[in-house]
């Protein structure tokens, strides 16, 4: 094993951040017993196979919050042929303990083939989602472009949690790759409101949690070039998906091909899931979470009655 990764094992094992804190000592142990086991696999994958990710060109990185349709656009990238994104997946670990990139791409090629064959599915409080887009390239590629992950809660409280993290992600990537952020973004109300219905998350707190979150973005979209960021609208991808997945290809610079366009847009419902229709809101909670939209170039539009 490289000395930066036992460097890097050594220290997780040795600091605590708000994810430890509340783990067992075992827990620990059994989380960095799975990263030993994931630096062994993909450490002699990545050398018995050094030109698979030659043709890479973007890593594409999901932020935002959970319950948001991130899962949904995720997926859609992934059918496309050039196109790799892994669902789930929380990279930030992998840099911190000291894998390769070549090790990352792995990992992440790997999860990407394995969410394929269980039909790219997604558990909701009462049923399961499918993602999987038919006739298209999930799980598998045509010529590999464009790689990434999708954990956008997970990911935007690292960078709000480390700043460095970004840089860290920038370093590992090297020169040659570029690092474009996708942002998927839907009605705040519906957010905070699923959060409630999943997970029993309280109003006041999801409230906090989101937009401390859009915080994070902001300052992340601030510093970075408009053609290295994105957000895409959960209502208007369904309302307009071949519009908007052609801004997506666009901003990827991967070809907009018309069967994969087509094939994308048929497994899309057409209309989001009114989630806060489901909660009680009272009027002092739903005129501050107007207020704090207000503060947000990219919630703009979004009320409680739209």
């Amino acid at each position: 094993m490289s000395q930066s990764f036992i460097s890097g094992i050594y220290s997780s094992l040795t600091q605590t951040d708000s994810k430890t804190a509340n783990q067992s000592l075992a827990e620990q142990v059994r989380s960095k017993a799975r990263l030993v086991k994931s630096y062994i696999r993909s450490y002699r994958w990545a050398r018995e196979k050094k030109e698979s990710f030659h043709d890479v060109q973007h890593y594409c990185l999901f932020v935002g919050h959970a319950r948001s349709g991130g899962s949904l656009l995720g997926a859609l990238v992934d059918a496309h042929p050039n196109a790799v994104i892994a669902d789930e997946v929380d990279i930030f670990p992998y840099l911190e303990a000291g894998f390769e990139r070549e090790q990352v791409f792995h990992i992440l090629l790997e999860r990407s083939q394995h969410q394929a064959k269980q039909g790219r599915s997604k558990a909701g409080r009462e049923t399961q989602h499918s993602f999987f887009v038919s006739g298209q390239w999930q799980g598998r590629y045509e010529t590999l472009q464009v790689i990434g992950n999708r954990k956008a809660g997970i990911s935007t409280q690292h960078l709000r949690q480390n700043p460095n993290s970004y840089n860290q992600l920038r370093r590992l990537l090297g020169g040659k790759i570029n690092l474009k952020v996708i942002f998927s973004v839907r009605n705040p109300f519906d957010t905070v409101s699923t959060m409630n219905i999943r997970s029993g998350r309280d109003i006041v707190n999801g409230i906090d949690a989101y937009f401390s979150n859009c915080e994070t973005i902001e300052v992340l979209r601030r510093s970075l070039p408009s053609t290295d960021f994105l957000a895409v609208r959960h209502e208007t991808l369904l309302a307009n998906p071949a519009n908007e997945l052609r801004q997506i290809c666009q901003f990827l610079a991967l070809p907009a091909l018309p069967d994969y366009i087509e094939a994308c847009s048929s497994i899309l419902y057409r209309a989001p899931s009114r989630s806060r229709n489901k909660v009680n809101w009272s009027p002092e909670l739903v005129e501050t979470v107007k207020t704090r939209i207000g503060q947000f170039e990219f919630l703009q539009g979004y009320s409680f009655e739209d």
